[in-house]
């Protein structure tokens, strides 16, 4: 099986240059086709080999049960609960390839392959250091031209984003460490060091204060475990003890304080620490509303921000739309807030029933060599869980196709044959010896294969389409912007994020009319998606349908009773609508919560001279481009909530 995992890399790598050398791609926009292929394509490779055993043995291991019955609860979750649109289809796919990643670890593996399977891992993680610190100087190593487009504090390497990027390197750091401390032969240990600290530079590159935070704290929790173990030390000398905290830890630190740019970062977090602080409680406060509505089921994988819009006690006054998120920054919270308590509370006995395991097995290791594997392990698994309270790393395919991975390492690791070896299910096969019912599987297996395939390339260009279209909008080009969405769609007709994106367009090129065709249309795949709502009520405003933008200025503002465009579309809609003391009760409302508001000021003094008959027109719809909403509370021609970059999980400011 490893050697099948070796020619499928080396393949994928050879389809890859060749992706980026003729079809204009940078390695960015394609990674998420690469680690689908990645699954598809050994995946099918082990069904096919599992099909021709003679047996097929399921063992009486509790942790695959539960694994497996977590794998479930999130497809009943998928199944019983979603709008069926793209952003639910992201959510699910990168945890129920995460759970086959496990079962196949402990399928086609033993603790003979766990120092291949680690270096096979540590070799990607290698090559995404290298391009992750080659961004930092804004190269892009496969095209050898200046990366424009992003920070040099936003080392991203293959993965887009910089705290899905430290969040891998916390699970691969250790993984080195284990390949230098318990290989034996002599250039391993070069070897494994060498990558240690390359991927201890990538990560504080990458200025990931959430990763550096639980690298430390995950380090200090188990030192004590690397040192001693019943009295003793776990290593015959300090000097691997000095090898596998101090170089790193200072590798670390020097790089963190000689950047300026890193320590200006730093300096400007401690200096608003309590308004980042106050965001995460927000979000947290959010999740725990969308949970309060429904508590055991969850609202559905990736209904997390549609949910929380539709929240009727709102606890959290949500000033702006812009600001929710399509998910928590906790993965615990999300995983109860979008699938349910029973999902939940599988996931949680997953990771302590693997504790309980590994105690035991720590406490019955009889070699300081085992004992330091099973550190190691721990020490990965443990970074990634402490980050995953931070951060979205459930929502990410390749971090949650590590986790698993290292997982089932451990699992191999820590796995009793005599008390887990007794078959729970052991079925005979006779497929072996019948050539044809043989060949009919695999004719179907390679038709499945191609479909998948085709079906997952369509969705990755189709992405790449969305992003490369978003980077043209927000320049002005609307011509290239539409062109890309249109694609885009034509390739995955149930994407919300592509119709959103085209409605903005579409308003940007005085296209109202399509612009309104977009919205209703992701109002009927995801209703009350981030602030669709408002976005109607500014087409109608722009078009002066002023009954259906109060229709729909009032759906935004029941959802978001504190967003200010939305309470002065609703005041100006009111006032040209001919509504005089309903617009006036709406200025007021802005002048209770937004005092000294500028145009609210005005709209009021015009709406008290109309009510006390001071001047007889003030009606004239032909004002109607005077007043309104701006970023600083204005509403000229209408404006709209516009979503932010693809993947991004935020809406954008204000436009």
């Amino acid at each position: 099986m490893a050697k099948i995992c070796r020619a499928s890399i080396l393949f994928l790598t050879l389809a890859v240059a060749l992706v980026i050398w003729h079809g204009n791609k940078s390695a960015i926009e394609i990674k998420d086709f690469i680690v689908q292929i990645v699954y598809a394509l050994i995946f099918g490779l082990s069904g096919i080999r599992l099909l021709f055993q003679d047996r097929m043995v399921i063992r009486k291991d509790p942790l695959i049960i539960l694994v497996i019955i977590y794998g479930i609860l999130m497809t009943g979750a998928y199944l019983l609960n979603t709008s069926r649109c793209s952003l639910n289809y992201k959510a699910l796919i990168p945890q129920l390839c995460g759970v086959m990643t496990f079962i196949w670890v402990i399928l086609y593996f033993d603790k003979t392959d766990i120092e291949k399977l680690i270096r096979v891992a540590l070799m990607g993680a290698v090559i995404a250091s290298v391009y992750g610190i080659l961004q930092y100087f804004r190269l892009d190593p496969l095209h050898w031209e200046k990366f424009e487009t992003r920070s040099v504090l936003r080392v991203a390497s293959f993965f887009g984003n910089k705290n899905y990027f430290a969040i891998y390197l916390l699970l691969m750091i250790p993984l080195g460490g284990y390949i230098a401390l318990t290989s034996p032969q002599k250039h391993h240990i070069f070897i494994g060091g060498f990558s240690t600290l390359l991927m201890v530079t990538a990560m504080a590159l990458s200025n990931s204060k959430g990763a550096f935070i639980s690298f430390l704290i995950s380090a200090l929790l188990f030192a004590a475990l690397f040192l001693l173990k019943r009295g003793k030390l776990v290593f015959n000398s300090l000097k691997s003890g000095i090898f596998l905290f101090a170089i790193p830890f200072a590798l670390l630190l020097a790089i963190v304080f000689l950047s300026k740019d890193i320590q200006k970062d730093y300096a400007k977090r401690f200096r608003y620490f309590d308004y980042y602080a106050m965001q995460r409680i927000v979000w947290y406060q959010a999740a725990a509303e969308v949970i309060e509505r429904e508590p055991f089921w969850g609202v559905g994988p990736g209904n997390f921000a549609i949910s929380y819009s539709q929240n009727e006690t709102y606890k959290v006054k949500t000033t702006n739309p812009n600001s929710v998120l399509n998910h928590v920054h906790n993965d615990f919270l999300e995983i109860w807030a979008e699938y349910g308590l029973p999902t939940l509370l599988a996931y949680l006995g997953v990771l302590l029933l693997f504790l309980h395991k590994w105690i035991r097995a720590f406490r019955q290791a009889d070699t300081r060599i085992h004992q330091v594997r099973l550190i190691l392990i721990l020490c990965a698994l443990s970074g990634y869980v402490l980050y995953s309270t931070l951060t979205v790393a459930g929502r990410y395919m390749s971090s949650v196709f590590y986790f698993w991975l290292v997982m089932g390492i451990g699992h191999l690791c820590i796995r009793d044959d005599e008390a887990d070896g007794d078959p729970l299910i052991s079925v005979s096969n006779t497929l072996r010896g019948n050539r044809k019912i043989s060949a009919f599987i695999i004719v179907m297996m390679i038709l499945i294969f191609g479909i998948a395939c085709k079906k997952i390339l369509a969705n990755y260009i189709s992405d790449v389409y969305i992003c490369r279209a978003y980077g043209f909008a927000v320049r002005a080009r609307n011509d290239k912007a539409l062109k890309y969405l249109d694609s885009a769609i034509e390739l995955q007709p149930a994407s919300v994020e592509a119709y959103y994106q085209r409605g903005f367009v579409h308003f940007s090129k005085k296209q109202t009319d399509q612009a309104i065709a977009d919205y209703e249309r992701v109002s009927q795949m995801a209703p009350h998606y981030v602030n669709v709502d408002f976005n109607l009520a500014s087409c109608f405003y722009r078009e002066k349908d002023w009954k259906n933008a109060i229709r729909m200025a009032s759906i935004s503002h029941r959802l978001f009773p504190d967003y200010l465009a939305g309470m002065m579309t609703l005041a100006y809609a009111h006032h040209y609508n001919g509504q005089h003391q309903k617009s006036l009760s709406y200025c007021e409302l802005i002048l209770k919560r937004y005092k000294g508001h500028k145009p609210a000021l005005q709209l009021r003094q015009k709406l008290e001279e109309i009510l006390n008959k001071k001047e007889e027109n003030y009606g004239s719809s032909s004002e109607g481009s005077n007043f309104g909403v701006d970023g600083g509370g204005r509403l000229p021609d209408g404006c709209l909530c516009r979503c932010g970059s693809p993947g991004s999980g935020r809406c954008g400011p204000l436009i």
